[in-house]
């Protein structure tokens, strides 16, 4: 299997769009460890939901934390896939912390009316469908994430997200002066990914193609 450059891979949505499904799923692809975020909230959440109550920023805080520091560990080994809500930007932040250039983040995107009948059909979880309409006011849609349709089937899912991570470039340009710097804008405005490389000459040619 090609190598995947993303080890730690968060797998996020509203409750019921079956992040636990897809990022076991996923894991046993990879065969990296499989982490449900579910599992590390402390009581006091786990009660508070059970309730009916949703969670605020402070409550998630320490749990967020927690998951944070999960991918850490796993960095330095085979990686991992964690699934989490991750709603807002900030939560994502805390959750990518020291890992930021190793981590991905797939967002499971369904309509409201799906995901609740999904959840009216689950047992045995303690989110109920009461709270989905405050974890869709809170979501805060991710830009920088693999986006994927949860109507897709899961063993489908599961194979556009290896797509997705591993994508690689189509054309390689080597030179970015004049005439290099031109071919590389015209393919990308076409659509293609592109690898750019540049010689490096101390104090006359350097980080061009990282400045370009």
């Amino acid at each position: 299997m090609p190598k995947i450059e993303s080890k730690i891979i968060f797998i996020m949505g509203v409750s019921g769009v079956g992040k636990s499904t897809i990022g076991n799923l996923l894991a046993k692809k990879l065969k990296i460890p499989f982490f449900d975020g579910d599992d590390y909230h402390p009581e006091e959440n786990i009660l508070k939901m059970s309730e009916g109550k949703p969670l605020n920023d402070d409550d998630r805080f320490g749990w967020l934390q927690t998951l944070n520091q999960l991918a850490i560990q796993h960095l330095h080994k085979k990686g991992c896939v964690i699934v989490c809500s991750a709603l807002k930007e900030s939560y994502r932040k805390i959750l990518k912390k020291n890992t930021e250039k190793e981590a991905a983040f797939v967002f499971l995107n369904g309509s409201f009316d799906e995901i609740k009948k999904r959840i009216n059909n689950r047992e045995g979880h303690f989110m109920s469908a009461d709270l989905l309409k405050s974890q869709f006011d809170t979501l805060e849609v991710p830009k920088n994430a693999i986006n994927i349709d949860i109507n897709l089937t899961p063993k489908n899912i599961v194979k556009v997200i290896q797509k997705e991570l591993l994508k690689k470039a189509e054309f390689g340009l080597f030179g970015l002066g004049v005439m290099g710097k031109s071919l590389a804008r015209n393919l990308a405005n076409n659509g293609f990914e592109i690898s750019l490389f540049n010689r490096h000459v101390v104090g006359k040619e350097e980080d061009v193609a990282k400045n370009f």
